[in-house]
């Protein structure tokens, strides 16, 4: 009765490790989507960094007559810094979430390994469970006949 129930437990622990499977697959393609959301993004940057250049253009020639633009200019390139660092915190969260999926990916594959390491010392442990049994059976009617053979020899002394 006992195997049974291992042999239930090895089942559930293997839909639990497909199951683990499925998700990490799943995670899979949310980082695929992500990656050409952050190419899609890239793209968008470098053609607004076109557009900054060309206002730089515009700027240095109207730079003569024009003082007060000089202070818009500075608004200007504060926003481009801020975007700046609003895409260098986009790449390190893109950065943060391949490592937390390589991250799961890795202790799902260590806890399917470590599941089924643990079938086979379960197997193992049954195997070794079942030989002492058997070893012990042999013992007892080993003992079991010595014992009668002793009974038989006294009642022969007497």
């Amino acid at each position: 009765m006992e195997v049974g129930s291992v042999k239930e437990n090895v089942g559930s622990l293997q839909g639990e490790a497909s199951s683990i499977k499925k998700d990490v697959g799943s995670l899979q393609e949310d980082f695929g989507s992500l990656k050409k959301d952050v190419g899609s993004l890239q793209e968008d940057f470098g053609s607004f960094k076109e557009s900054v250049g060309s206002l730089q253009e515009d700027f240095g020639s109207l730079k003569e007559s024009v003082g007060s633009l000089q202070e818009d200019f500075g608004s200007l390139k504060e926003s481009v810094g801020s975007l700046q660092e609003d895409f260098g915190s986009l790449k390190e969260d893109v950065g943060s979430l391949q490592t937390e999926v390589i991250s799961l990916k890795e202790g799902n594959e260590k806890r399917f390994n470590q599941l089924e390491q643990s079938v086979r010392e379960i197997n193992e442990t049954t195997r070794n469970i079942e030989r002492k049994q058997e070893n012990q059976e042999e013992v007892i009617d080993l003992l079991s006949r010595r014992s009668i053979d002793l009974e038989v020899g006294l009642k022969k002394v007497r």
